[in-house]
């Protein structure tokens, strides 16, 4: 990753120039730590090649200007040109959002994380792309980590749900509320139960419908058909809240949301 020092005054000059477009690259970048060029592209550089370009050229003014930094490795190797560059805010960038935000600071992490943390943010991008051809519904609101946690007090003391990702989708009249779980297949059934477990001992409390109104589905998406067929067995074996859990795979996870399958 490249690392680029400004003075104050640049900084301020540095203001000025920010677009309400880099703006919003910028706090993808920070909100979901690491999103690739094709990720930017597609989210705010819709169309062919002369909005790619635009694309190109903001990016590359961005790691410029130490706003964003870039990972050694690229999704898709060389071939895959600036649209397989792997993006994290860098600290001008989180200096030009605000000074009072928790730092984002990533040393070079590992292959399985930035490949979980790019599901993620596939995930995101997808939606907003399923939402716009829907023409009747929007992204209403959505936290990433770690603002979409929730502390909790039970039986064995303080616990800590960690959802990859909450996303609140309006369609129609309706608002629906999602925690979202992408599972890559690499954690073994009993670890997926105990997380499951945990969100249902959350949701017997109340808190969340106490604050919020209602409790949010749990929608894990997973690898393959087969992996899904086996997680639904063993949530359907268990004492879990029917109806709290729905698993589909990564393929089919947006259109699950957005009501295209059943």
């Amino acid at each position: 990753m490249s690392r680029r020092r400004v003075s104050p005054r640049e900084l301020e000059q540095l203001r000025d120039d920010v677009t309400e477009r880099d703006r919003a690259v910028l706090e993808t970048a920070y909100a979901f730590r690491l999103v690739s060029g094709r990720q930017l592209r597609r989210l705010y550089f819709p169309g062919g090649e002369t909005e790619a370009r635009a694309c190109r050229r903001v990016l590359a003014r961005l790691y410029r200007w130490g706003a964003l930094r870039r990972l050694d490795r690229r999704v898709g190797g060389l071939r895959a040109g600036s649209d397989g560059f792997v993006y994290t805010i860098g600290s001008v960038g989180e200096r030009l959002l605000s000074a009072e935000r928790p730092r984002r600071r990533l040393t070079e992490p590992s292959s399985a994380f930035v490949a979980h943390t790019l599901d993620v943010t596939e995930f995101y991008v997808t939606l907003v792309e399923a939402i716009e051809v829907t023409d009747h519904g929007d992204v209403i609101d959505y936290q990433t980590e770690p603002a979409c946690w929730r502390d909790f007090s039970g039986i064995g003391g303080r616990q800590v749900l960690r959802p990859d990702l909450y996303v609140s989708i309006g369609l129609g009249e309706l608002e629906h509320r999602w925690f979202i779980e992408v599972d890559r297949g690499t954690e073994h059934l009993p670890a997926i139960m105990r997380k499951s477990t945990t969100y249902d001992r959350y949701y017997r409390l109340g808190i969340e419908q106490t604050k919020h109104g209602n409790f949010p589905r749990v929608l894990w998406a997973t690898t393959s058909e087969r992996r899904a067929d086996a997680m639904l067995r063993t949530l359907d074996a268990s004492s879990l809240t029917r109806g709290l859990f729905r698993v589909v795979t990564l393929e089919h996870a947006v259109d699950a949301l957005v009501g295209e399958r059943p």
